[in-house]
Formats: structure tokens, sequence, C-alpha cells
């Protein structure tokens, strides 16, 4: 903490103005020093906590409380050991503040005073090769070369006369004021007031005194600065002179208080135009230096030691008037921004120089709606490059859409036979299917048993396995073998054309009808060709199949303890959704599963109703069927541990068990025996040698395929190798013939009967039926229904925010500009951001309860990941993000009282909306990455937390330890608040007052002290924007490499 050390001629002990000014002074000198020194804190940043330190409302207030209690204390203790004259002693005293690096700070009080004359050093002993010339002067062999309106041995002296005479026969000022020639005016008597007093140079025209702020060739000016903060700490008069010359580009300022030269400043690559009809005289860069001891760097009458932070002053400067005859102008220099960020007022200007009339120049004139940054052109080119991929992506959808609705319409697609021989499937070192060969034929329905086993997800013994094999399905094993379709070899992507596969679990939206959910499989898997009269006759079709006309209006339930259809009829709108796109092949897995054995008969009675009266071809898997159902069975192939116990006729089941010397007791379940059999209850079946055996005159091999077949599958057929998760068969068509020759005469039967062409399997962009904008609009739909049907979260959502709005507002309502009040405003600003992260979790459990129906919808060909990831986001962040943030925006952002006007509200509402959509797909992210849901949440928690942690307002960003402040950039919180706050505060003067003592700063000196950028606000902004890019890009890349079945 600084030190400081007071004297003071003064015995009184009530605070005098002069105690205020002292206080106000230490924040206009650390202001000034730390906005001076920024390029030295790019390159020390400890050195730019030093600056910045001294800055801020701590300072401020410490030195209020020191010119409140401890000046009069140490006044009372100290005497004057000089004076000069008895009005100066007892109007001022002056003060010396040193502020370094280390923040130490030193006052002393003397009441001499002297004229800016009494600084120059006597002629016989002073070398401007050594010790320089003031004011910007040359220095040349004869000694020191001196701007206009300034002499004296080092040019620090004013001269008086006028600017018609050389600077060696101008008098010297006496005293505190010049008297100046007639007709000229200004502190050194450099500005003409009349043509009259310019004089010819020779020239056909007579020369004229411009008046205007226009600069011809060179001109001088002078104007009164009208600042509150600076008379609060200097409350004389302060005037700023300008010589500007626009050939040279060059312009020299100064700055005079109490008709006293404290600075100058030298300023160059200038110009002048007129920007949207107001003049603007611009310089790019610019350097200052004290004049002597004056009261601004260390001299008699200071308040506040400004040298250092005057040396080091560097930026650019902004001189703007109303108009070109305006006599109220703006002088904005960079090095002042943060105490200044408006700018110094100026008032009573006076310009005056003699030139020419041909001397006056066009201004080029700007219009600022039409010139743009560089930054600005390069975020206009990327937002337009977008939105023509945007426009561009969109016309190549509805083309694509337009052409798929004018195919011609398939044709109808009959049942077939499909077989298969598989040598082998093995995950790792296991093996969990071997030798397995058999075919189902059309107009059948074929079953598939076994006992519980330990090589898959679903604790089969192979039959699970088997049938995802048949449906083309993506498994993480290698496979050697082959499916055949009608006698020829099918790839996976042909399986998967023709095979509808209904799962274990039924995976349905609880919020949907009977009706709709069918009519949505059908609107996403049929042709885009078929018309919504076509889809809608299948659906009546299909439900009229399945038995499931009477509950079509009805919602599918089971949800949140909502009641809805039966367990029966649930797995019945199952196999409706695949029905419906009328598939040659119909694969179940465990259709009866969880069913009671009324429902169980009903759903294979369906069965077989489609099999035997539409033709279809029916494959499923079944546990310790009952006898009625058993009865239902046309085909049968039991397993055991992998291998073939059994495959033939249902009705062939019980000869086998009695001709192999195992029995099935009378009136006991032959399905029960069979598992039994199969379990290891008669091994000696399993490891015999009986493929001739006669069986009611016909072989075993015949009508048995697979019991402990031994012929396998041809050689020719290649083991198959797993590449990223996926399994592909390798086979050569030459040799199809012969593979499907092994599958038994059977299948070749029926293949003859129907036995379709397979066609070659549709491009990746192409596996889906629907196009994407058809996709988009069947998922919207679905979505909004949803929403509307179960509105529990978007009530939630909107209902706490409106709450938690009004509590803001009255918790920080009407938010002063005094010091309580910008802690408020910060507070209230840090909380609503708060409140819009973790409302954001929600976005985790709303997104896992539809993670595995999308896994199965994707799997099974309804949609792509991109349609669907576009869906969520437009059902997602629209109305549970940017709805929410909306409302709290607009209720708490006017109680709160913050920065009034239609531009400052634009800007917080649409970094809120940014932000909310932020924090949503942040929270999705994780909810994509993480399959658990309470993990997922847990991760988002944690993580939002640090992101707060580094808002800007926990902890200063300027404090962090190098080794750790590189975590603040990553942070959504610290660019969204910094924003804000500057958006709020950059136009705000902190007034209050302490111990009685007022003061007003502009807020902006807060800003700084809390490590924030008062100019951040289109960067913060931006980078927002990327951000959001960047997490939405991010998790449609997750989506699409993790979101993917794998069995």
């Amino acid at each position: 903490m600084g030190q400081t050390s007071l004297s003071s001629s003064s015995s009184s002990s009530v605070p005098q103005p002069t105690d205020l000014r002292l206080s106000v002074a230490g924040a206009v000198a650390a202001s000034a020093y730390a906005s001076a020194g920024h390029s030295r804190r790019c390159r020390h940043r400890h050195h730019s906590l030093a600056s910045v330190a001294t800055v801020g409302l701590f300072f401020l207030l410490l030195l209020l409380a020191i010119a409140a209690s401890v000046v009069p204390a140490a006044a009372q203790s100290s005497s004057s050991s000089s004076s000069s004259s008895a009005s100066s002693a007892s109007s001022s005293a002056s003060a010396s503040v040193s502020a370094n690096s280390t923040a130490t700070t030193t006052v002393s009080t003397s009441s001499s005073s002297t004229s800016s004359s009494a600084t120059a050093t006597s002629s016989s002993c002073y070398d401007c090769s050594t010790q320089g010339c003031l004011n910007y002067g040359t220095c040349t062999g004869s000694g020191c070369s001196c701007p206009a309106g300034f002499g004296g041995t080092d040019c620090s002296t004013p001269l008086c006369g006028s600017a018609n005479s050389a600077n060696s026969d101008r008098p010297t000022r006496s005293g505190d004021t010049c008297t100046c020639d007639s007709g000229f005016s200004g502190p050194n008597c450099n500005i003409c007031e009349s043509d009259d007093v310019c004089t010819s140079s020779g020239s056909v025209q007579s020369p004229v005194c411009n008046k205007n702020v226009k600069v011809w060739k060179s001109g001088y000016m002078s104007c009164t600065v009208n600042s509150a903060l600076l008379k609060g700490v200097y409350p004389l008069t302060s005037v700023i002179t300008f010589y500007r010359n626009v050939t040279a580009g060059q312009t020299l300022g100064a700055l005079w208080y109490n008709n006293t030269e404290q600075f100058m400043c030298d300023i160059s690559d200038c110009s002048q135009q007129l920007v949207d009809g107001q003049y603007q005289w611009y310089c790019s860069s610019l350097a200052c230096e004290c004049i002597g001891k004056s009261a601004f760097c260390g001299g008699p009458g200071t308040l506040i030691n400004l040298a250092s932070a005057i040396s080091e002053a560097s930026g650019s400067l902004t001189f703007t008037c109303d108009s070109t005859n305006s006599t109220s102008c703006n002088a904005n220099f960079a090095f002042l921004s943060t105490l200044f960020p408006s700018g110094l007022t100026l008032d009573s200007c006076d310009f005056g120089e003699c030139a020419l009339p041909s001397d006056n120049p066009d201004l080029q004139t700007v219009s600022t709606a039409t010139v743009l940054t560089t930054g600005e052109k390069a975020g206009v080119v990327i937002a337009a490059a977008v939105f023509a991929v945007f426009i561009a992506g969109l016309v190549v959808a509805i083309l694509e859409q337009n052409r798929r609705r004018k195919a011609p319409e398939p044709p109808e697609r009959p049942g077939v036979t499909i077989g298969f021989s598989i040598q082998s499937y093995k995950i790792g070192n296991k093996s969990v299917l071997r030798d397995v060969t058999g075919a189902a034929s059309v107009g059948k329905v074929f079953s598939i048993m076994g006992p519980s086993g330990e090589f898959s997800s679903t604790r089969d013994e192979g039959e699970t396995t088997l049938l995802d094999l048949l449906a083309g399905k993506t498994k993480s094993g290698v496979t050697a073998g082959a499916v055949t379709v009608g006698g020829e070899v099918a790839t996976s992507d042909q399986l998967r054309e023709l095979v509808g596969y209904v799962d274990q679990e039924d995976l349905l939206l609880s919020t949907m009808t009977v009706r709709e959910t069918l009519l949505f499989s059908a609107e996403l898997r049929l042709p885009e060709s078929t018309t919504a009269a076509q889809r809608a006759s299948r659906v009546d079709a299909v439900l009229a199949d399945l038995g499931l006309t009477h509950v079509a209006g009805s919602r599918i339930g089971g949800f949140g303890g909502k009641r809805g259809i039966s367990g029966g009829e649930r797995r019945r709108v199952s196999i409706g959704v695949e029905l419906v796109t009328n598939p040659p092949v119909l694969l179940l897995d465990e259709p009866t599963s969880g069913l009671d054995s009324y429902n169980a008969l009903s759903v294979m009675r369906t069965l077989t109703d489609l099999a035997r009266k539409k033709g279809k071809t029916i494959v499923f898997t079944i546990h310790q069927p009952r006898s009625d159902v058993y009865a239902l069975f046309d085909d049968l192939l039991v397993l055991s541990a992998g291998q073939p116990l059994f495959c033939g006729a249902g009705a062939d089941a019980a000869r086998f068990c009695r001709d192999s010397g195992r029995p099935c007791p009378d009136g006991y379940n032959i399905a029960d025996h069979l598992l039994d059999i199969a379990a290891g209850a008669l091994p000696e079946l399993v490891m015999g040698e009986k493929d001739d055996d006669d069986v009611g005159g016909r072989t075993t091999r015949r009508r048995l395929w697979g019991w402990r077949a031994t012929t396998g599958a041809p050689a020719s057929v290649a083991a198959t190798t797993a590449n990223g998760g996926s399994t592909t068969t390798v086979i050569e068509a030459a040799e199809a013939e012969a593979v499907a020759a092994e599958v038994g005469d059977g299948e070749k039967e029926a293949a003859v009967e129907a036995a379709p062409v397979l066609v070659a399997g549709r491009a990746a962009h192409a596996q889906y039926r629907a196009s994407f904008l058809t996709q988009l609009g069947v998922l919207l739909k679905r979505s909004a229904r949803h929403l509307v049907r179960s509105p529990t979260l978007l009530i939630g959502h909107l209902s706490v925010t409106a709450v938690l709005a009004v509590f803001v507002g009255a918790v920080y309502f009407a938010s002063s500009s005094t010091l309580g009040g910008i802690q408020n405003r910060f507070g209230a600003i840090l909380f609503m951001l708060s409140l819009v992260g973790f409302a954001s979790l929600s976005a985790v459990g709303s997104f896992a309860a539809e993670r595995a129906l999308f896994l199965r919808e994707r799997s099974n060909g309804f949609y792509g990941a991109s349609a669907f990831y576009c869906a969520r986001l437009l059902a997602d962040v629209v109305p549970l993000r940017l709805l929410p943030a909306l409302l709290l925006g607009c209720v708490a952002y006017p109680m709160v009282g913050l920065a009034p006007g239609a531009d400052h509200f634009g800007k917080f509402i649409g970094l809120l909306l940014v932000f909310s959509a932020e924090t949503g797909l942040f929270c999705m992210l994780f909810a994509v990455a993480v399959a658990d849901v309470g993990a997922a949440t847990l991760c988002g928690a944690i993580v939002m937390l640090f992101n707060m942690l580094f808002s800007g307002w926990l902890v200063n960003q300027d404090s962090i330890f190098p080794w750790l402040g590189w975590i603040q950039y990553l942070s959504l919180f610290r660019y969204t608040y910094e924003a804000m706050v500057v958006n709020d505060l950059s136009d705000l003067q902190v007034s209050d007052s302490i111990n009685g003592v007022s003061f007003n700063v502009p807020a902006s000196v807060v800003l700084a002290k809390f490590g924030f950028d008062g100019n951040a606000y289109w960067r913060d902004f931006l980078v927002s924007v990327g951000f959001l890019v960047f997490l939405g890009a991010a998790n449609f890349v997750l989506v699409h490499v993790l979101l993917k079945e794998h069995r």
C-alpha cells in the first residue's frame, strides 16, 4: 500500500477545497500515468499492475480519507519556512505526488511561487547540445531555435508582440500575461484577429486572417478547457493552444494553467477532413515534455506531479469541432482516454492564421456510414461468406428435395428368402458364433432360440448377434461368412434396404399418438414421391393389420407416470414403425419380452398373420415361449454355446429329441426341453457326429440344418477384419452360388418363387429416403408437438426466469452512480449471467431423454445426424435458451437502472442472447460426450463455475499469476461480462462523497481498476460470437462421430 508524507502551512482543522483537489488529483495522476504506460504494460505486466493499482477506487478512497482527516492534523504541527505574496500563501498549497511502480505517494506543501521565466537557465552556462531545448526547439550552432512565440536560451519563455515579428524581435513576457500587438491575441500573441494585421509577402493577393477552424497552411488556436474533473484538481483557468501545420502534418500543443505553460506535446502524422459534416484534425502519434518545474510537473503550485505520466505519454490525438465555424470543440488524447473517455471539452476557441485566399484547401469529406475499419471489413467478408454458403446449401437442399419428390415410386417389394452361412463371429478371442447355417423362407416365421449367454450386451447365446448380422448392423467383432438374399450374397447396405428391424426395447416418444408415430416413420422412410394420401393410407392399413385401429388416437404414454397404451400395444406399435415401410424381411429381437402370456400370444399371432397373409419373411429371437406360442413357429433354430443344436421345422423338434435319446416328457413344453438341452443337460448331443442319422425317412442334414453340421461354408469365404468398429464381409462374387448352396435346398426353392435383384447400396449422402429439408421439417414438427404436450421444462424456464428477473430488479433497484451503485451494477450483471449460465444445464437432461431414441432411429435409417442436430438446435436453443434470456433482460434491465438509451439496451440484449446460446451449446457438449446424465451435469456445473470465476469480478484479471492467467481467455463469462459492464459504465460519471468530501470521476477509472478495457465492447462481442460458432461446430462433430449405434 502506498505511503504518504504531508506538511502544510495551514493550521485549519476543517477540510478545505484543496483537500478535495488532492484526493481527486490522485486519481487523475494515477489514471493518466496508467494510460500513458499502456505500451509498457504490454511489455512488463508486473509494472502494469503497479501502474493500474494507483488508478482505482481504493486509491481514490485513500486520498479522500487523507484529505479529510490526516491533512488537517498534519497541518497543525507544521510551519512554513518561506513565503511570497500574501494572496498566494493564503489561497493555495503546492503538493508533490510521485506515482511509481510501488504505488508510493509523497505529498509536500510549499507557499512559494515563481514565474516561468525563473526556470530559464543562465545563458552564460547553458549548452543546448547537452541540455536540449524546451518546447521542442531545435539546437543549432548559435543556440536554440524556438517555435514561434517562445524564446529564451532554452525556449521556455513565452514571447509577446505578434507573429508578424521574428522571435528575436519579440519582447519576452513580464508578469503573468502578455501585452500583444494590436490585432493579435493568445497566451503568446500568435493568433491574428483581423485581415489588416496580416502583412503582405509580395504576392499579388492580399493576405487575410483565417478565423476558421480549418487550417489553410499553418495556423494558431487557443481554447479554454471545460472539465469538471480537471477543475476539481486545478480550479484556475486551463487553456490549450495548438500550432497546426497542414503541410508538414505536424502539431505543437501546449497546456497553460493560470497563464503559465505546463507542458508541450509534439504531435505528428496529422491530417484534416470532414467526417459526417464534423471537422476533424487527427494525428496518429505524439510525445510530450514538461516545461520546467510547472504546477503540473512538480513545481510551485503543484497539487499532483504528472511529470512521469506526461513524459511517457503516447498514442493519438483527435481534435473535432461541430462545424468549420464552431468555437466549441473536443480534444481526445488517447493516453488520457481512461480518465476522459469522451475527451476534453473545449470552449471559447479562437483561431487565426495569416494566409492567402488561394491557400484555402478543399477538405476531404468522409461518411462513417460507408467507412469500415480493417477488422470490420474482415467481419463483413466472413459474414457474407457464411451467408453465401448458407444460401448455396439451401438451394442445393431444395433442388434435392424436388428431385426426390419427382422420382418414380419404386415397385412393391415382396418377401424374400434370406439365408446365412456364418463360419465364425469373434469378439477378441471369444467365439460367439460357429458354423451356423440356415435359411428363412417367404411366408414363414423363423424362430431363433437359445439360453442366456455372456457374449453380448443383451446376454444372449448368439441369437441377437445372428439377428444383427442378418440386419446388416455395424458390429464390433470379426465375421467370417455371408448372408444371402434369394441365393445372392448381400452386402450390409443391401440388407439394410430390405430389412425392418424391431429391437427388444420399445423406444417411442411418449407424447406422440399411435397414428402420429407410424406417420412419422412413413414420412421419413417412404420415398418422397409418395403422396400424403398414400402415406396416410399405408398407416391405416398397418393399424388394421396390427389391430391398433382402436388406439390410433391414443398417446404412447409410459413416461413421467402418464398412462398410455398397454405393453402389447406398444410392442405392436414398434412393429408397425418398421412395417409401415413394407420391408420384405422383418427381424425382431425378443418381441414377447416383458409381456404377459396373453399379449405375447397376441403379438405372435400378428407376426404369423403377416408372414402367411402378407407374404413377409419373419425372423425373430425368443426365450421360453409357452406351448401355444411355440405351436406358431414354422422353422426353428436352437443355439447352444454359439453353435446350432437344432435347425428345422418346429414340429420336428420333439421327434429329434426322441431319436437323439432325450425325449421330451409328456405334458412338458418342448421349447423348455430344448432350452434345457442347449444349456448342457445333454452335452453328448453337441459333441456327437450324427449328421446323416435318418429321422423319419429324411436325413437330419436335410431337415435339421446346422445340428453339428461339419460341412461348413466354402473355403473361399474369407475372414473379415474389424476396421474402426465396423465389420466387412470379404467374399468373391463368383462364389455366391456356392455360399447359397451351403444354406440348403430349402432356400433355393423359395428363392425361385421370389428372387429380387439386389441393387447396389446407396451412397452415404443418399442413405436416407427423405431429403435433408424433409427430415428437418418432420423432426421440427415432432419436437414442437413434444414441447407443447410436455411443457413442464418450458414453463419452468419461463416462470423461474420471470420470478428471478423481478427479484434481481428489486434487489438492485434503480442502481445509482455512487460507489455503492457501481457495486450493484457489477453484481446485477454477474447475477443475470450466472442465472442464464446455470439454467442452461437443463440442456443435459433434455438431450439425454432423446439420446437413445436418436441412436435407434439413426441406425434404422430414419434421418441423419445433420438434420437431427439442426432440429435440436432450433427446438432447444430458441424456446429454452433465447426466450427466457430475452424475458430476463427486458424485465431486469430497466428495474436495475442500467445505462439508458435504446443503443445500450440493444447491445445488452444482443450480448445476453449470444451468451445464452453459448452456454446452452456448452452444456449440450457434455450431454453429447458423456452418456451418464449425472456425470454430464456434474462436469457441466463445475466447468461453468470456473468460467464464472474468471469473469473479471470475482478475481482481478491483472492480478492472476501468469501460469494461470491463460485460463481467463477460455471463459465464456469473461468476454460477455466485460462487454456488458463497459456498455453500462463507459459514459457514466461516479458521483459520491466520503466523510463529507464530494467527488466526481469517470466510471472508466473504475473499469481500469478492475482490469476492464473501456473500448472492448465490439471485440468482446465478436469473440463471444466466435465461441458460439466454435461450440456449435464442436457439437456437430461430436454428434456425427460419437452418437452411432455399436453392437
